[in-house]
């Protein structure tokens, strides 16, 4: 299905009509991010359910795709969680350093799309993202984000996926858990 809407918007694009409704999704437009990779632009239609390592947890039938766009997801939604808490409480020790990290994590991520030719999709994390009311809710946010994170990359790990894909799945875990560590530190 996935393979068939990828056609569809190639199509589209040739024949200049970028607005088209394909599954459950309706498209709105498609863009080139900084890397000039295709990044896929969604209506905000997705469920929590359906985002990141909560939509992994609830996905039985995983494709390389979909583990990656889970990935980058997640990692998205770690990276704005923890913006919107510095934007609140300040630049907080390990939230600055813990966001540089997740930036590299989704530049991680962005090579393997440009390589598996995998359209990126649009950063939504804000629609999910719930502001803690002080410092402590947000290291116990941040060990509940990591902890979620972990487990969806375990998930990961128990597939038959490209070794490159493995070991960055690997090395976003270990992170994970170094970031899990550092906000059990503050609680």
């Amino acid at each position: 299905m996935k393979n068939k809407l990828f056609a569809i918007l190639i199509v589209g694009l040739i024949a200049g009509s970028i607005r088209l409704t394909a599954c459950t999704s309706n498209i709105e437009n498609i863009s080139t991010s900084n890397d000039s990779s295709l990044v896929l632009n969604e209506e905000k239609n997705v469920a929590f359910e359906e985002f990141g390592a909560q939509g992994a947890k609830n996905d039985d039938t995983l494709t390389l795709e979909d583990m990656i766009s889970y990935s980058i997801e997640d990692e998205y939604l770690a990276r704005s969680e923890y913006e919107i808490i510095m934007d609140k409480f300040g630049e907080e020790k390990p939230f600055t350093n813990i966001i540089k990290a997740e930036v590299n994590h989704i530049e991680q991520l962005t090579v393997l799309f440009s390589k598996y030719n995998i359209l990126i999709p649009q950063d939504i994390s804000m629609d999910f993202i719930v502001v803690p009311d002080n410092l402590n809710e947000s290291f116990a946010a941040g060990v509940a984000a990591e902890i979620e994170n972990i487990a969806m990359y375990e998930k990961f790990l128990k597939e038959d996926i490209p070794e490159d894909v493995r070991a960055v799945f690997i090395e976003l875990r270990d992170g994970s858990e170094s970031h899990l560590s550092a906000f059990k530190k503050n609680i």
